[in-house]
């Protein structure tokens, strides 16, 4: 199976880090600095993500995933379509991803 970074999650409202840093500091509100920036960073949670599903954080915890999938690096020498990006009009890319594994939840600290 082939897919590009963003085929099995496409873009949304907020994928960007820019988005994601925006909403932190909206949830921060008017009187925004470090302090009231990281508290509003630890009660994001169902986050959408670029490379990752979902971007959850909490106070005791600073990792954005929830899942991981596992992926293998296909080099695309000489060019075929194997690497053709999903507008299906661009040539196909040097370098993509093959799934090896699907999204599964990260394991937790036990």
């Amino acid at each position: 199976m082939k897919v590009s970074p963003d085929q099995d999650h496409p873009p949304g409202p907020g994928i960007s880090r820019r988005g994601f840093l925006a909403q932190a500091a909206t949830m921060a509100g008017r009187d925004l600095n470090t302090r009231t920036f990281v508290e509003a960073m630890s009660r994001i949670t169902g986050f959408p993500g670029g490379y990752a599903p979902v971007l959850s954080y909490g106070p005791d915890k600073f990792y954005g995933p929830s899942e991981y999938e596992v992926v293998r690096l296909h080099t695309n020498v000489p060019p075929s379509d194997q690497c053709r990006l999903p507008l299906g009009h661009l040539p196909p890319q040097g370098k993509c991803w093959h799934i090896v594994q699907t999204w599964k939840p990260l394991p937790t600290a036990g």
